[in-house]
């Protein structure tokens, strides 16, 4: 829900996923892997993924 969330936003905003890697310092296949497997990140990821592209993180989670 997590990722699925954050593809609709991510397009809407016209935001890459390159630029979501740069702003959490990950590689883009650690985010493509984490998105493959429906992985949730940390907390603290998920605030500077919202905070990126301007919304409440919970518009990410819920």
């Amino acid at each position: 829900m997590f990722w699925d969330n954050v593809e609709n936003i991510r397009r809407v905003k016209g935001f890459t996923y390159r630029q979501i890697a740069r702003c959490l310092d990950m590689a883009e296949t650690t985010i493509a892997s984490m998105r493959k497997y429906k992985t949730e990140p940390r907390v603290s990821d998920a605030l500077k993924i919202a905070d990126m592209i301007g919304i409440d993180v919970r518009q990410l989670v819920g």
